[in-house]
């Protein structure tokens, strides 16, 4: 049968999310009931409401397949198993259905967040739904309409999502009423979990390696200036900031004509590639932190003698110590001695934006010196016809289709990439977002050439 709205569930919800939830009221208490797409309620035997939604082309679909909703999504949850320091993460709200009966179905208590896009589909299960067991669990948290920006809603969590399992449930016909919208808020839910919990296990596996190595590294930081002195220094004069992604083979030919006319920053991957060319970077960039990282610097260090060394605190000591020019400048992410210690007793910065990989601290070292644009060359992120790296390069590694991923490619076409170069890529797409500087890669800009 068809039902109408129940104004008593619609008051109640929403004087639980007054108490509760104030920010999201506050934009809900005004707004007139309205859904972008015809709409029909129904309610089964079941007495639980469901709904019918139109779309564009005449197509209807039921948010719910099933009469016994919650009972069907509850038996979905067999062997989940989620505890008191775990995760779930609602992306879409739907009518509530499935964070309701995660809140009745797992004793241990786990973290439940949900993250609705689309105020209108929130606003529907408050009209539809009694969610008052929901609204009042301990745990819950809550974000509607866009307004935090992703990666700072998964950051909020970054010291608590490591300690337990991350579960994540997207409403699926979400998919097909936003269209490409909700499937890119999907992937950029996803893409800041894996950022989040990738650099908390590098730091758990590598904790004792990254400490050494930045005692070791010390002399050099004190040897040089600090990254805050000379912020701005290159303001407004262009880089390229060099990777060693396949892509890197075709552009070779476009470095050797820059010269002077734009700061080179090379990462260290691709140095032998460009000595080897007959180009010598402006700056070389190191920031692995593992013994066999000095392979890629070895055989060049003397023609690199008169090039500034940019290198990660924690970076392996050998490719900092043997160095032959003595202008080296450090810098961090988040290491707690510079960060915390002696950048604020001595008045000294050396703090860069992220630095999980050699690619973000090329680029964001072009951007702390204030150079604009900054241009991306090489910095693929993804296999290509085979190749992990240039062919100039000193490591090269063969495809593991059974730990890669398929990415869509810049042209449109699907490419294999790995889920670190995934976590790379997006932490580069968080701190250019808002960046004072412009980010051009020099791929999209060929990508568009060649349609």
């Amino acid at each position: 049968m068809h039902a109408p709205f129940d104004k008593a569930i619609y008051n109640t919800n929403l004087d639980m999310v007054r108490r509760r939830f104030p920010a999201i009221y506050e934009g809900l208490k005004e707004r007139d009931f309205q859904f972008s797409h015809p709409l029909e309620v129904v309610v089964g035997q079941t007495h639980q409401p469901n709904a019918v939604v139109t779309l564009p082309g005449k197509e209807k679909i039921a948010l719910y397949d099933h009469e016994d909703i919650l009972g069907d999504i509850s038996a979905e949850f067999e062997g989940w198993d989620l505890s008191v320091h775990d995760f779930l993460f609602c992306l879409g709200f739907g009518l509530g259905y499935l964070p309701l009966a995660a809140s009745r179905n797992f004793s241990g208590g786990p973290h439940i967040v949900i993250i609705e896009p689309n105020v209108e589909m929130f606003d529907l299960a408050l009209h539809l739904i009694n969610l008052q067991e929901l609204l009042n669990y301990e745990k819950l948290a809550i974000f509607v309409g866009g307004r935090e920006p992703v990666k700072e809603i998964v950051s909020a969590y970054k010291s608590r999502l490591p300690l337990g399992k991350t579960q994540v449930a997207s409403f699926g016909p979400s998919r097909l009423i936003y269209g490409e919208a909700f499937k890119i808020f999907e992937q950029e839910v996803i893409d800041n979990i894996r950022v989040v919990r990738n650099i908390d296990y590098t730091a758990r596996r590598a904790g004792k390696m990254i400490f050494s190595n930045a005692m070791e590294n010390l002399p050099s930081l004190f040897a040089g200036p600090d990254l805050g002195s000379l912020r701005g220094m290159f303001d407004g004069y262009p880089a390229v900031c060099v990777a060693a992604g396949p892509s890197l083979d075709k552009d070779i030919a476009f470095l050797k004509t820059i010269g002077n006319r734009a700061l080179i920053l090379c990462a260290d991957s691709a140095v032998h590639a460009l000595v080897g060319a007959g180009i010598i970077p402006h700056v070389v960039v190191t920031t692995d932190m593992n013994p066999i990282n000095f392979e890629k610097l070895r055989t060049d260090l003397y023609p690199l003698r008169d090039t500034i060394l940019v290198f990660s605190i924690e970076a392996n000591p050998e490719c900092v110590g043997a160095f032959l020019s003595n202008k080296r400048i450090a810098v961090t992410a988040q290491n707690a001695l510079l960060n915390h210690w002696f950048g604020p007793e001595w008045g000294l910065d050396w703090k860069l934006p992220a630095m999980t990989s050699v690619s973000h601290t090329t680029l964001f070292t072009a951007a702390a010196l204030g150079a604009d644009p900054v241009v991306m060359v090489g910095m693929d992120f993804a296999y290509s016809s085979g190749k992990s790296h240039a062919s100039g390069s000193v490591f090269r590694y063969g495809e593991n289709k059974n730990a890669m991923i398929s990415v869509e490619g810049v042209r449109g076409w699907p490419v294999l990439s790995l889920p670190q170069l995934i976590t790379d890529r997006k932490q580069i797409e968080n701190g250019i977002v808002n960046a004072p500087v412009r980010f051009i890669d020099i791929q999209c800009i060929q990508a568009k050439d060649h349609r």
